[in-house]
């Protein structure tokens, strides 16, 4: 009986973390990447709305970092690292264009 338990609590954990990826995939399903003519420049465009995409960015972030941590995790790590890859390299590319239209 307790192996069952054990079992079904494993398969809990792991399905509320599939489901946290699912809702992480639907944000970035439906986020769009508003951009905007720099001044006067009508082939030169800047993202509009920085802000607000960096934000999500580091929320979803902190829930891979915690989903990564635990332990329901493994089963799923390949898919859970594949998104921490994936939401840290928006991340820098983001950064980069922030840091170009800057200059």
């Amino acid at each position: 009986r307790g192996a069952i338990e054990e079992q079904s609590a494993l398969a809990t954990g792991e399905a509320a973390l599939e489901a946290t990826l699912e809702k992480i995939k639907a944000i970035y399903d439906e986020t769009v990447i508003e951009t905007k003519t720099h001044r006067d420049y009508e082939s030169t465009y800047i993202i509009a709305g920085v802000e607000e995409i960096l934000q999500t960015l580091e929320d979803n972030q902190v829930t891979i970092q915690t989903c990564l941590a635990s332990r329901y995790v493994k089963n799923i790590r390949p898919r859970v690292e594949e998104w921490d890859k994936a939401l840290a390299r928006c991340w820098d590319v983001i950064d980069e264009w922030v840091a170009c239209q800057k200059a």
